[in-house]
């Protein structure tokens, strides 16, 4: 029965490394063309007119101004949108697909933004849903893989072990 109990162990311990592989590949997924595209499509949603994401987009960390002090950093990237009247700055956190930090700086030196193109603008989230759908259905074909492989290695640690005198 030990060897029974260590086999199933091992097989659940396996099924869960490739499923924690699989989610954080998934996680892995929103980089900075995919945060590029997404300040592109949140500014032209918002009601911008000639967006132009521009330069590098950088990996940073921003802690939001409602963070306690030990709370760590959100990791983001950084974009620069030139608009027509003037240039908007983005944090954009891959884990929620969402602008977290907003600067926008009109040509005459005041804000660009109206108080309905901010809320359009916090209220986008990143949704492709033919890319979602596409990740569900792959996470559920590994999850399933791996709870196959556990039993399996269940099954063959079983047989084993009634087959030892």
């Amino acid at each position: 029965m030990k060897g029974l109990a260590a086999a199933l162990v091992g097989c659940v311990l396996v099924a869960a490394a490739v499923l924690a592989a699989r989610w954080r590949s998934e996680a892995d997924e929103f980089d900075r063309a995919t945060a590029r595209t997404f300040s592109q499509e949140a500014l032209e949603d918002a009601g911008l007119e000639a967006v132009e994401v521009a330069g590098r987009v950088e990996a940073t960390r921003y802690r939001p101004r409602t963070f306690a002090p030990d709370d760590p950093p959100l990791p983001v990237f950084r974009t620069t949108a030139r608009v027509g009247r003037g240039t908007v700055e983005l944090l954009v956190h891959p884990g929620s697909g969402r602008a977290v930090y907003l600067k926008d700086v009109a040509t005459d030196g005041g804000p660009l933004l109206d108080d309905a193109q901010y809320r359009r603008l916090r209220d986008f989230a990143w949704t492709d849903q033919a890319d979602v759908a596409a990740r569900r259905r792959s996470f559920g074909a590994v999850a399933v893989a791996a709870l196959v492989l556990a039993a399996g290695g269940t099954f063959v640690a079983a047989r084993r072990e009634r087959m030892e005198p």
